[in-house]
């Protein structure tokens, strides 16, 4: 349902108003049972308003005891929670505007070339696009400090060094070529070094995750993997993608079956084959696409 803050603004259901102001976006806010643009919020408080929803998690607070942060009004641990990452709540809020300018330019150009877009499946589309291409982004903002903070979670080996495989991995991408998706079977292993570290078994998942959500030659993306991986100091580190390109499959050569496999090794897997052998042996049949 579309809505409008008493400045007559169309917002989509994040209260996020589907238009741009002078230096700023307008932020509506939700309090009490009206929808309010940010440029009528000091009025309320004149007016004696007491109370405010907090915008993250919709728990109503008095209205003396709230953080406005980056023009967003929050509850104490709702403001404690996005202090640490401002910078990239920020930069994505401020991403999702253009991607919205992105789709309607999009969505213009197919009118041009006579696409109706009159009925309802085009309405909201610009801001469920904007939304989208955020999430499909999320690795682009502060990429070092998200890959820090989940390699910051590793316990001692205590002289354990026999390898550790994860297969099976699904993640999808874009290239950075067309801008078109890649679905990949990634499949990652590193032997840890007995005086050094190992990862909890999800940090695996989570760092291909993370790598996974930029515009990335699937080459890159495998080193990527390893040069983070080395940073526990393991005695090696392999990682093989196997990609399917929308790219190739649904445009251009037109090639709905073909996937290209790329493998990165690092220390013992380069080195030693019987160690190269036995992590491709271990993770072949999960890198298949069914």
């Amino acid at each position: 349902m579309n809505m409008k803050c008493r400045n007559q603004v169309s917002f989509d259901n994040r209260f996020h108003c589907i238009v741009d102001f002078p230096d700023s976006i307008c932020d509506c806010k939700f309090i009490g049972k009206e929808n309010l643009c940010e440029n009528y919020l000091g009025e309320r408080k004149e007016n004696n308003m007491s109370a405010i929803r907090c915008e993250r998690c919709g728990k109503i607070v008095d209205i003396d005891n709230f953080s406005t942060i980056h023009d967003s009004n929050l509850c104490y641990n709702c403001s404690e929670k996005l202090r640490g990452k401002l910078k990239s709540e920020t930069e994505q809020f401020i991403g999702e505007k253009h991607f919205r300018n992105a789709a309607n330019e999009l969505l213009a150009g197919l009118k041009e070339i006579g696409m109706e877009l009159d009925e309802d499946n085009f309405k909201d589309t610009p801001a469920r696009v904007a939304r989208a291409y955020t999430e499909i982004f999320s690795g682009v903002t502060n990429t070092s400090e998200q890959v820090k903070e989940i390699l910051s979670t590793a316990f001692p080996s205590d002289g354990a060094n026999d390898m550790i495989t994860c297969g099976g991995i699904i993640s999808f991408s874009m290239c950075p070529h067309h801008l078109l998706p890649v679905e990949y079977r990634i499949a990652v292993g590193y032997v840890p070094n007995k005086s050094g570290k190992v990862l909890g078994l999800s940090k695996l998942v989570r760092l291909v995750e993370v790598l996974s959500k930029r515009p990335c030659l699937q080459e890159q993306l495998g080193a990527d993997i390893a040069k983070a991986l080395e940073s526990i100091n393991p005695d090696g580190v392999a990682v093989i993608v196997n990609g399917r390109h929308m790219c190739m499959r649904m445009r251009g050569v037109k090639s709905p079956n073909s996937s290209v496999k790329t493998m990165t090794l690092r220390g013992c897997f380069k080195d030693v084959s019987s160690c190269r052998d036995e992590f491709i042996q271990n993770v072949k049949d999960s890198l298949e696409f069914n």
